[in-house]
């Protein structure tokens, strides 16, 4: 039997991806430690983004609060977990991530935030779940249902496809641009305001 990619390896594909596709840096860890299971995920993502960045004390001390939004002078960053994986995402863009696993994403729970257009356009429930989650973060939402998402285009990478959001109330959004892919389990989106 042959090794089988991590969630990392996997992730760092995807990103790569990303990267190369829209001309925008975006780098995270995603790891099987970060998952919700263990119960101190959240500070191990944020002390995930202090060992990986050059940071000043008092950046580090902000990235650490739980209670606030990561983010510094020069970075933005979006953190996600589900009951298996969590991780985070970074760039000098604006940005939103989600990671859930696919089989919790159901038509039920859905339908309470999203449009019966949005759902039929979508590849797929996970992928307009985790859309709307990255784009609810990006945006920095009151509530989901202003998430609103389309216009999905299939891309060249493994079961990936490129989304837009509508932004709400006039918004300008600089780059609009979404990609969400669904691996193994899993899917994972990213959204560039």
């Amino acid at each position: 039997m042959g090794n089988h990619p991590s969630f990392t390896d996997l992730f760092n594909q995807f990103a790569a991806f990303v990267e190369r596709d829209s001309k925008l840096m975006a780098s995270g860890l995603i790891l099987e430690e970060f998952s919700s299971q263990n119960p101190v995920h959240r500070l191990n993502i944020r002390m995930g983004i202090v060992e990986s960045n050059v940071l000043t004390k008092e950046e580090n001390d902000a990235l650490l609060d739980l209670n606030k939004r990561p983010k510094t002078k020069d970075w933005n960053f979006s953190i996600s977990h589900s009951d298996k994986v969590g991780g985070y995402i970074q760039s000098d863009q604006i940005l939103g991530m989600d990671i859930e696993r696919s089989e919790r994403v159901q038509r039920r729970i859905i339908q309470r935030v999203a449009s019966e257009k949005e759902m039929a356009e979508a590849p797929g429930p996970d992928y307009l779940w985790t859309a709307k989650e990255a784009v609810f973060k990006a945006l920095s939402l009151e509530v989901m249902s202003q998430a609103v998402v389309g216009q999905w285009q299939p891309t060249s990478f493994e079961n990936t496809f490129k989304f837009q959001a509508i932004a709400p109330n006039g918004l300008k959004l600089k780059h609009n641009l979404g990609y969400s892919q669904r691996i193994l389990d899993h899917n994972w989106t990213i959204f560039f305001f």
